[in-house]
């Protein structure tokens, strides 16, 4: 019940405010959305690095094969 009231307050608000205000509004939620999310990156990224090498030489094999599959289609259709 909380969240509606809040929701219609906040819908109310933006109906009746400029519209310089509300982008200014929407911007501020959108940085503070972010922070999260750039704090938990930081604490996270030794764990990411690790993952990123661990499955890199399948990116690779992959890309090599896709780049051979292409190199054997142009043969095919010359």
């Amino acid at each position: 019940m909380f969240y509606r009231v809040l929701f219609s307050l906040v819908v109310y608000l933006g109906c009746t405010q400029t519209l310089n205000l509300v982008w200014s509004f929407s911007d501020i939620a959108n940085a503070l959305m972010a922070i999260p999310n750039l704090i938990c990156m930081l604490i996270l990224s030794k764990e990411v690095a690790q993952a990123i090498k661990a499955f890199q030489p399948e990116i690779d094999n992959r890309h090599t094969e896709k780049r051979s599959e292409q190199n054997t289609y142009v043969q095919d259709v010359k």
